[in-house]
């Protein structure tokens, strides 16, 4: 009797000791939850992880994306696109057209698509009488400034840009371009019209309408302004298309062709 009994009470010391252990690790568990709790999680996202995320990018020399073929009857601007921001931003260079001044042009700007403001330029222009250059030695000799604005901006660099035509295809939804071009006589007379305003919109299968440009001109040189291409952000339904505007040139052909970045979301 003595011996079993002797045996309850060993067993029982045992469990008393279980349940002791458990009830401690609980506690722990709980204390540790409750110091979580207090911390904001997205504030240390935001903070410390995003930002190293940001400081360990290395941005490469970006590639030409061709937004128009190609004629013997125009010369373009030149387009460089770089990447986008989780909250609109959009990167890029490009090479303004040289209608036989001999200079080299280069144009860094980074845009707001939602409001469509150059938040940031950097440009080389004809008071730097550069007669040579390319995008890939300006960024060369000027990367690290580069850098520094692109990782203040958050901007994720994508290396391989593809420009979609019309219609926006997205998520099921189909958006159909709508276009209204108004011509005018020129004021000298040079027996063809010109342009006197553009406006665009996007159309969606209930028919709901949506202006993404429009825009009056005064120039008596423009022969056309289009809307062909595009490019979507990663991060939202937003987007940057390239609105070109051919202009007549000096002797005539070839013409000149210069782009704008425009921006908008697919929010209807």
């Amino acid at each position: 009797m003595l011996k079993n009994t002797t045996k309850l009470l060993f067993v029982f010391i045992i469990v008393f000791f279980i349940i002791a252990i458990s009830l401690t690790s609980c506690n722990d568990d709980d204390n540790e939850n409750n110091t979580t709790n207090d911390t904001d999680i997205t504030e240390i996202i935001d903070s410390s992880d995003n930002n190293q995320k940001f400081s360990e990018i290395v941005y490469s020399i970006p590639k030409e994306t061709s937004y128009l073929q190609n004629s013997n009857d125009f010369i373009l601007d030149i387009f460089f696109p770089i990447g986008w921001s989780e909250d609109g931003k959009f990167a890029y260079i490009y090479e303004p057209v040289d209608e036989a001044t001999g200079y080299y042009f280069f144009t860094f700007e980074i845009k707001d698509m939602k409001n469509n403001e150059v938040i940031w330029t950097w440009e080389i222009g004809k008071k730097d009488e550069i007669y040579e250059g390319s995008v890939k030695d300006i960024w060369n000799k000027n990367k690290d400034e580069f850098r520094k604005i692109l990782v203040k901006n958050k901007i994720v660099q994508n290396k391989d840009f593809k420009l979609k035509q019309f219609p926006i295809i997205d998520k099921g939804k189909t958006y159909n371009l709508v276009e209204s071009i108004k011509y005018r006589k020129t004021t000298n007379d040079f027996g063809f019209d010109i342009v006197r305003s553009a406006e665009f919109k996007l159309k969606s299968k209930s028919k709901k309408m949506k202006t993404v440009f429009e825009k009056k001109y005064s120039d008596d040189m423009i022969l056309n302004v289009a809307m062909n291409t595009y490019l979507k952000s990663p991060f939202e339904n937003r987007i940057a298309t390239i609105v070109t505007k051919q202009i007549c040139g000096y002797e005539g052909p070839p013409h000149v062709v210069m782009f704008d970045i425009v921006g908008f979301a697919l929010d209807f």
